[in-house]
């Protein structure tokens, strides 16, 4: 027992095939791409993920990060419970877009479940809470449709939306036979003090935001 701990979790063997393997239960849950970058680490108390993405069924970017860093008590684990004592992601990027149908991007990555029917046993995310969270130099872009007004017809309105889709102002640009509007934000900081994702316990997500630069 003593020498498969150690292969799995001490070893560039072991943690490649957990990578694999969680990498391939996380991507059946989505409508898209996944990839985890490659694990470093002991696994017993923690982990070093060098970089994470995720992809529309577009193969557009929604998220992506570099170095993640996760703090963990093993017995947690060993109780199906998804505790995290500390958090940390170097360079995340968040793509946010409101798709043609009106519904936002991750809604078709993650699609709405029917309604959940009670088990009698906890299993593997039933239980997710962050005790804290760090992210670190992030940048996060909203997309959403843009049109010009309609009172601008004919001519003026092309001349009208070439001098839109020519400034430097706000970015707004061509997709597939729309306009979408861009807003960007660069070099963000966010400290959560606390993240409750699921718990059959309590009712709702929670996100105490300590401080956001």
């Amino acid at each position: 027992a003593a020498a498969f701990v150690v292969s799995a979790t001490q070893t560039d063997y072991g943690r490649r095939v957990i990578r694999d393997y969680v990498e391939n239960t996380l991507a059946r849950k989505i409508n898209g791409t996944l990839h985890v970058g490659r694990i470093r680490g002991g696994l017993l108390t923690g982990l070093v993920i060098d970089s994470l993405e995720i992809r529309g069924p577009d193969d557009s970017l929604f998220i992506a990060a570099g170095e993640i860093r996760i703090d963990y008590d093993p017995r947690d684990l060993a109780d199906k419970r998804v505790l995290l004592s500390r958090v940390e992601v170097l360079r995340p990027v968040v793509n946010i877009t409101k798709e043609r149908d009106g519904e936002w991007n991750f809604r078709h990555i993650f699609p709405r479940g029917g309604p959940k029917v009670p088990k009698a046993n906890r299993g593997f995310g039933d239980f997710v809470v962050i005790d804290s969270a760090v992210l670190r130099d992030a940048k996060f872009t909203l997309r959403m449709p843009w049109s010009p007004p309609d009172s601008i017809r004919g001519a003026r309105r092309q001349a009208f939306i070439d001098s839109v889709l020519a400034s430097t102002k706000q970015e707004t640009v061509r997709d597939s036979g729309r306009f979408l509007r861009a807003w960007r934000w660069t070099g963000g900081d966010l400290w959560l003090s606390h993240a409750r994702i699921a718990d059959p316990d309590s009712a709702g997500r929670v996100f105490q935001v300590a401080r956001l630069d």
